[in-house]
């Protein structure tokens, strides 16, 4: 016997289901091949990799808060990961001048540096990975799927 689940509504349809089920597996074994890759080749994780990557892409220095909010980490968490990148001199914290209670942080030499290193066999990973099964239309309506889903993630939960 079949019973609607209690919280949340109806079943998930076959085709939902099905979605659902290869989008869990896909981006899991896209995002761990990535991890493992960066792990051996860098000695740094995808999460580590992204803090990096984001700063740098923001002339080298942002907001703690506009990063955490970037890559969906908890003020702890990007924290936490930050003191790590600072102890391996890869990141540096300073207050923000134009915010007294804010601080920014910032990519050091040693930063750009590491990633200048490790972004081309990234980048190649990320082809290999998922680009080069794509066609030029799939890339865009990946685009399209990701950001209607992130943007379902910034709309309030009905409760």
């Amino acid at each position: 016997m079949t019973t609607e689940p209690e919280a949340g509504g109806a079943w998930l349809t076959p085709e939902q289901r099905q979605a659902w089920v290869t989008f869990v597996l896909a981006t899991g074994a896209v995002t761990d091949r990535l991890d493992r890759a960066l792990q051996r080749d860098a000695g740094i994780n995808r999460s580590h990799f992204s803090i990096l990557q984001f700063v740098s892409m923001a002339e080298g220095a942002a907001r703690m808060s506009d990063v955490a909010a970037a890559l969906r980490f908890s003020p702890s968490r990007l924290s936490h990961a930050v003191g790590r990148l600072e102890r391996d001199g890869w990141l540096e914290r300073r207050p923000d001048p134009n915010d007294g209670r804010g601080q920014l942080v910032a990519i050091t030499p040693v930063g750009e540096q590491r990633i200048h290193e490790i972004a081309p066999r990234h980048i190649a990973d990320v082809r290999a990975r998922l680009f080069d099964h794509l066609t030029d239309e799939q890339v865009g309506q990946l685009q399209a799927i990701c950001d209607a889903i992130l943007a379902g993630l910034d709309e309030p939960a009905d409760e």
